[in-house]
């Protein structure tokens, strides 16, 4: 399991399981976005002014990670929903494991969800804002 900003910058690794038949499954939570980074900024560094700014700054151009994938060697897939998920993975289970053939699944995730480590009930407490120096 990886996010999209994670398989793109790794995910040459299918090249290496394709070129030596290695049936590796790879689930790529795609939201466009390293959220994990704007959701972070934003949670440490919101700013009133122009709350989307995070979202706006780490997008990352909406890539085709599938047709990447597929460039590298493995199946991909893309899915929008656990019962599509759930429909794929007999036949990712079966390539991966009988043929040996990687297999990428491009999972499409809502960006607006937060992770637990950012909700103030579990996570450290927001900074205070500094004031601008103008």
């Amino acid at each position: 399991i990886v996010g999209d900003g994670a398989f793109l910058m790794q995910g040459t690794e299918v090249s290496t399981a394709s070129q030596y038949k290695i049936g590796a499954i790879w689930l790529v939570l795609f939201d466009n976005n390293l959220s994990m980074v704007s959701q972070g900024m934003d949670h440490f560094a919101h700013d009133n002014e122009n709350p989307a700014i995070w979202q706006e700054l780490y997008q990352l151009g909406n890539p085709d990670l599938a047709l990447f994938a597929k460039s590298l060697g493995a199946d991909a897939y893309t899915v929008s929903s656990p019962a599509e998920l759930e429909a794929v993975m007999p036949g990712v289970l079966q390539r991966a494991n009988t043929d040996g053939v990687p297999q990428v699944i491009i999972a499409a995730i809502n960006k607006t969800s937060i992770p637990p480590y950012y909700n103030p009930m579990y996570g450290p407490k927001p900074a205070k804002k500094l004031n601008k120096l103008n």
